[in-house]
């Protein structure tokens, strides 16, 4: 079988909206040994992650 594609456009995707869950972010920043996770605003966490991440 022989298949021919033709890609008309593209685009790059920076973020895929509500993919990753509060409980997702928790889970990370836990990993990364961020004191109180659980008790960050959900607003906050994906800041808060993008902080802990920088430690390292």
């Amino acid at each position: 079988m022989k298949l021919n594609i033709k890609i008309n456009s593209a685009a790059t995707l920076e973020e895929i909206e509500n993919y990753w869950t509060d409980e997702d972010y928790i889970n990370l920043l836990g990993l990364f040994d961020f004191p109180d996770a659980k008790t960050i605003k959900p607003e906050n966490l994906k800041e808060m992650l993008f902080m802990g991440h920088q430690r390292f």
